[in-house]
């Protein structure tokens, strides 16, 4: 669809992605493939070191379904905001990069973890929606 990427579950992207060199929807490994190595150029001047990948990681890791109760029920940002501070700004350089490369206006990232969406809420500078998952045919 003309101004829209699909790039799959980016909350594996560290893990899966630059870890375990994982393929891309293409059939390339994810360090191999084109788009990617051209994204991530365009975010952090080059694919991520495996240090890097593996403290991203950890960082995606705060966000998982088990800590969702502790994430909404606070009435303020979570107490290590600040240490994460780098992580929401990592997301917002990654999702730039995507739409930067790909030309789209839109990213549709399928990480299907509510709790995932509370680190991209962290970012003011991103625009995030959510898609309701409805059966096809019953839009």
């Amino acid at each position: 669809m003309p101004g829209l990427v699909g790039v799959g579950e980016l909350k594996f992207l560290w893990e899966r992605g630059l870890l375990q060199n994982r393929r891309c929807s293409c059939g390339t490994p994810l360090r191999s493939c084109l788009f990617w190595v051209e994204v991530l150029g365009e975010a952090f001047g080059g694919i991520p070191d495996d240090a890097t990948a593996r403290a991203l990681d950890a960082a995606s890791r705060r966000f998982r379904t088990r800590h969702l109760p502790g994430l909404l029920l606070k009435p303020t940002s979570p107490p290590d905001a600040d240490r994460l501070l780098w992580y929401y700004e990592t997301l917002e350089r990654l999702y730039r990069a995507i739409a930067a490369v790909s030309g789209a206006q839109v990213v549709v990232d399928s990480s299907k973890f509510p709790s995932y969406l509370t680190a991209l809420l962290q970012s003011p500078a991103l625009d995030v929606r959510v898609a309701p998952n409805r059966p096809m045919g019953q839009w």
